[in-house]
């Protein structure tokens, strides 16, 4: 099959056409964490046609996952297949075209920085926020965009984070103290927050390459009451990371209690 008749409708939105049809297919997208945020986002991103996935886990699938985590399938789960590996034989069956590269590993300050190199942006798939700190750090310290989505019960927030645009700290300038924030282990988590987080995610990522929008705007959006609020977020000129360039999570010693 062609790729223009794969993607013909895709290139008929005015938004893409043909020119942005090859910008998406030149993309190398790093994917950190293949959970739920994760493998839904790295499922779009295949079936636009994203030239190349960097898929980083360090976690095995459980049945647990099912519900929420889209790439994943019984077996999966059965013989506890690691989740990057089970993630990229998915992907292969949705488009052989997309070449994806695997790392089972714990993401930390040590080992964070190869894993950017030759990469255009990053798919946050986090499930600890204290994690977007080190990523901040390392993507504003290189220029490369990043794109944070978290999921608590129902609720979903987005945010893209740009070369130049505020950064996660000029919004969310300080880590939550530890244990202060409730877990998906204690609340739960609404699929289709899950599926509603990654459109916003996935969508910010593609438009930033073909339109370069000037503004960033933090979306929260609450599934089950249907509330959805879109708020202005400006560059803070005292910000400890994108205004004065200090990389304190990079540091290992100063993250080595935020990371595992």
């Amino acid at each position: 099959m062609e790729n223009n008749d794969r993607y013909s409708r895709q290139m008929r939105l005015s938004q893409i056409g043909e020119a942005g049809q090859k910008k998406i297919e030149s993309l190398r997208i790093l994917v950190l964490g293949c959970g739920a945020l994760g493998s839904a986002g790295a499922e779009t991103l295949a079936r636009m046609g994203v030239g190349f996935l960097r898929l980083v886990d360090r976690d095995s699938v459980e049945f647990s996952n099912l519900p929420r985590q889209h790439l994943f399938k019984e077996a999966d789960a059965e013989f506890k297949f690691p989740k990057v590996i089970a993630a990229a034989k998915a992907l292969s069956e949705i488009n052989s075209r997309v070449k994806t590269e695997t790392h089972i590993l714990n993401v930390d300050a040590g080992n964070i920085e190869p894993l950017l190199e030759n990469i255009d942006a990053v798919i946050d798939g986090f499930d600890r926020v204290e994690m977007r700190y080190l990523l901040n750090d390392i993507c504003v310290k290189k220029n490369i965009p990043w794109f944070y989505a978290g999921i608590r019960a129902a609720r979903a927030a987005i945010m893209p984070v740009i070369p130049q645009g505020p950064c996660f700290r000029c919004v969310f300038p300080d880590v939550p103290a530890k244990n202060s924030l409730p877990t998906c282990e204690d609340i739960g988590v609404l699929g289709a927050a899950v599926a509603t987080a990654s459109a916003f995610q996935v969508t910010s990522l593609i438009r930033y390459f073909l339109e370069h929008p000037a503004k960033t705007f933090l979306i929260n959006a609450d599934l089950w009451t249907q509330d959805i609020s879109k708020i202005q977020v400006e560059k803070e000129k005292d910000c400890p990371c994108c205004g004065k360039h200090r990389f304190e999570f990079l540091d290992e010693k100063k993250t080595s209690g935020h990371v595992e």
